[in-house]
């Protein structure tokens, strides 16, 4: 997954641009690795907007698109992969939510109007995969950041109402509410060109609870929620928010690829990119995310004052996800949620 910041520094101008040429020669050349000829799942960030932004779209049904490995159907899309023993599903949702940036805004006035109906595609969209154990959202914008460059645009990204010069605003994007609403697990970000992690409960009494600044800048494992009224544990604690770093090229150069249960990759922009000085945080590494989903047998059986004697077949599943250095490969980081799904 390329997730926006595609092309530096100005985006792509037409299909047979040189920006395509080196995304096939860095990633796609290598005849003896051919692990790295995979699907490429994209969407769009603030630079490509710089150029012809449609030309990425449009490149995914050129015929110099190898093998079709380019894969940007339009500005928002949905797929699924294969996510546990019996036929499991996770539901991917690509996302563009550039109308957060005004910049990009004031160019393309048409994000803004439009966003009212990208909501609604979103929430449509998640209908037509009611049995998905995961749902992910990846676009180039984070909700949450702790660095400085970006945050404005988060915040109104995030809420209804955020902070701009210390004014309080009213006309935030809210998306937050709308991944709750819609059961989102995991959103995937970039933009910031750091590694950082946040969780968004979705019970805000239980984040006050907790120790939430600890939590969502320092937990290694996010456990499952309170259980529900049956006894069962419960499944729908919150959100894995991540923000990922840019791969460079030279890692791939060397053919590596993460190893199992790995199935994805997440990075920033397919050509890599240099920190940005005003974004600067204390998790700054150049790399990328690898993300995969694990899955193992466990019988499950329900307390006493619910369901004396009730044994069920279920699965843990976990997403996980790890934070990979481009410049050794080392994993500086790993994040995991899990979940109690039905044998």
């Amino acid at each position: 997954m390329s997730i926006g910041d595609n092309f530096y520094p100005s985006g792509a101008t037409e299909a047979n641009d040189v920006e395509f040429m080196m995304w096939k020669k860095v990633f796609l050349s290598h005849e003896t690795r051919s692990a790295l000829r995979v699907p490429w799942k994209v969407v769009l960030g603030n630079h490509d907007y710089d150029g012809n932004f449609q030309c990425q779209i449009d490149f995914t049904t050129h015929p110099e698109n190898p093998d079709g490995l380019w894969q940007m159907p339009d500005n928002k899309y949905s797929f699924t992969y294969p996510a546990g023993p019996n036929g499991q599903l996770a539901a991917f949702f690509g996302f563009d939510a550039n109308a957060t940036q005004l910049k990009v805004r004031s160019g393309h006035p048409n994000l803004l109007k439009q966003w009212p109906l990208d909501v609604a595609w979103l929430k449509a969209e998640v209908t037509k995969y009611p049995t998905a154990a995961w749902k992910i959202l990846y676009l180039h914008h984070p909700l949450c950041t702790k660095g400085r460059g970006h945050l404005e645009e988060a915040r109104r990204l995030r809420s209804k109402t955020y902070t701009r010069n210390g004014t309080v605003q009213s006309d935030g994007m809210d998306l937050e509410a709308v991944l709750h609403q819609c059961g989102f697990d995991v959103v995937l970000a970039g933009h910031e060109h750091m590694f950082q992690q946040h969780f968004l409960f979705r019970d805000k009494d239980a984040q006050g609870k907790h120790d939430a600044a600890h939590l969502q800048q320092h937990a290694s494992h996010i456990p499952m929620g309170p259980t529900d009224a049956g006894g069962r544990p419960g499944q729908d604690a919150g959100i894995i928010h991540a923000t990922v770093g840019a791969a460079t090229e030279a890692y791939f150069w060397r053919g590596k690829v993460p190893e199992e249960p790995m199935a994805w990759v997440a990075c920033e922009g397919s050509s890599g990119s240099q920190d940005d000085e005003d974004s600067r945080g204390p998790d700054i590494v150049t790399g990328f995310a690898a993300c995969g989903i694990t899955t193992e047998p466990v019988s499950y059986t329900a307390p006493a004052t619910t369901r004396a004697g009730t044994r069920s077949s279920h699965y843990i599943s976990r997403f996980v996800l790890r934070f990979i250095s481009s410049v050794d490969g080392s994993i500086v980081r790993e994040v995991m949620r899990t979940k109690l799904l039905p044998g």
